[in-house]
């Protein structure tokens, strides 16, 4: 799962975002993070069912370490699951597609954070 994390961040990274990749990164460190840096949106990945909780740990320790300011984006094959991601998460936005979660999120900001659940 974090091969595609790898390729996302390079994808992005053409397109002129600075991208900070965090994988496997305990929660409260991500919440300290945010709080201490200033991202303009994070992404999250999210590979299968079992770990929506996680990601909504992580969605919600990334709103409360930055005030609330922070967009959150989920991704993933998750979405191939007919199931209603972004009330389950938290998330700001849902999509496949990153440069579409870039566009709907950061309007042409260049600094981003990805984490990885």
């Amino acid at each position: 799962h974090s091969f595609g994390a790898m390729l996302v961040a390079s994808q992005l990274r053409r397109q002129g975002a600075s991208v900070r990749l965090e994988v496997g990164t305990p929660v409260d460190a991500l919440g300290q993070l945010v709080q201490e840096r200033n991202f303009d949106c994070a992404m999250i990945s999210v590979g299968c069912e079992e770990r929506l909780d996680q990601c909504r740990q992580v969605v919600e320790a990334l709103k409360q370490g930055s005030g609330g300011r922070l967009p959150v984006a989920v991704g993933g094959a998750l979405l191939d699951r007919s199931i209603d991601i972004r009330s389950l998460t938290g998330a700001d936005v849902v999509t496949r597609d990153p440069l579409k979660a870039l566009d709907a999120i950061l309007a042409g900001r260049t600094r981003i954070m990805e984490a990885v659940g």
